[in-house]
């Protein structure tokens, strides 16, 4: 792992400092704060040819990769070359020395791995220890920002803790083991009640349907029977309101029917206090003719007496009228 630094300008023989070639202008040089305020500015431009070396890389091993795996060579120092920018860049780019390589290069990359989501991780040989290993290449950048170094040294730490534990490890496979056949037991128990569940939900779904059908079919029952609750209340409605007429009809006969009642009444009342009337005249009537008769009768009785008892009697064929008869027959006469 390593950070990448920009440099520019030329480098002295003892490595100390870096001296910068200014171009001048015709009209002045370019100097003081204007200048300044431009290499602040050009300053981020190292992150930016720290990310370009990376793709570099990555395009690199990439190729590597598809190459079969040979052993690399010796790599020889060789003098660092400048970054190659135009030359109004390199007026503003800061001034970083770069440590020149010494002697030869402890690991050897022998190919490309794969390229991991923080970095790629590279197979390297390393000459010192003769043995072959897996290196993550990630930005120094990046380490600092995440703390990878801090990380990496606790994940050491960790690892030689527990290579002393390898009994507790075991004891926590066997017991992932079952913890793992319990979870599988626990599973299969699952999917039975699952199944069951599912069974349940099947006979719900056709309960439903058939609950459904049955409101469909009541429903439509209910709307009948709505329809005929609505006609017959209209029938009564309209049974009402001739009831109602004929309420007023019949109140109107019988307010006529007393009122021809009592009319009668009085009109009875009146004739029989006429024929009553009638009646006692008649019955004076009546009597004044049977005393008339009755005197009559007398004189005539008397004057055949007298008669009688001057002459002979006769021999009667026939008796003589009797007072009681003759007025019955005068007033069976007069009744007819």
């Amino acid at each position: 792992m390593g950070a990448v630094s920009c440099r520019q300008g030329q480098h002295t023989q003892q490595g100390e400092h870096t001296r910068v070639a200014v171009p001048h202008k015709q009209g002045g040089n370019i100097r003081g704060p204007w200048a300044r305020g431009w290499k602040s500015l050009w300053t981020g431009l190292g992150t930016i040819r720290s990310d370009l070396e990376e793709l570099w890389e990555l395009r690199g091993h990439h190729y590597l990769h598809q190459e079969s795996l040979k052993p690399a060579p010796v790599l020889v120092e060789k003098p660092l070359p400048e970054w190659p920018v135009p030359q109004f860049i390199n007026l503003f780019l800061p001034e970083f020395p770069i440590r020149p390589i010494r002697g030869q290069q402890q690991l050897k990359i022998l190919g490309l791995v794969a390229k991991g989501s923080f970095g790629t991780v590279l197979k390297v040989l390393d000459c010192t220890q003769k043995a072959v290993f897996a290196v993550k290449v990630v930005p120094k950048v990046k380490v600092l920002q995440r703390d990878t170094v801090r990380q990496c040294k606790e994940e050491v730490s960790i690892q030689v803790c527990t290579e002393s534990w390898k009994g507790l490890w075991e004891e926590l496979g066997h017991r992932w083991q079952k913890e793992e056949m319990a979870l599988k037991h626990m599973q299969a128990e699952l999917q039975q009640q699952q199944a069951v569940l599912a069974k349940e939900v099947r006979d719900l779904k056709e309960t439903l349907e058939f609950a459904d059908q049955e409101n469909q079919v009541a429903h439509l029952e209910l709307g009948q029977v709505e329809c005929q609750l609505k006609t017959t209340l209209e029938v009564l409605r309209e049974r009402s309101l001739q009831c109602e007429n004929l309420k007023d009809t019949v109140e109107n006969l019988t307010a006529k029917l007393a009122s021809t009642i009592a009319d009668n009444q009085e009109q009875d009342l009146e004739k029989t206090r006429q024929y009553s009337q009638k009646l006692g005249l008649l019955t004076e009537q009546l009597q004044s003719l049977t005393l008339f008769l009755q005197t009559k009768l007398k004189e005539k009785t008397e004057q055949e007496t007298l008669l009688l008892s001057t002459a002979c009697p006769p021999t009667q064929e026939h008796p003589l009228p009797n007072d009681r008869t003759f007025l019955g027959s005068i007033l069976t006469a007069v009744a007819d």
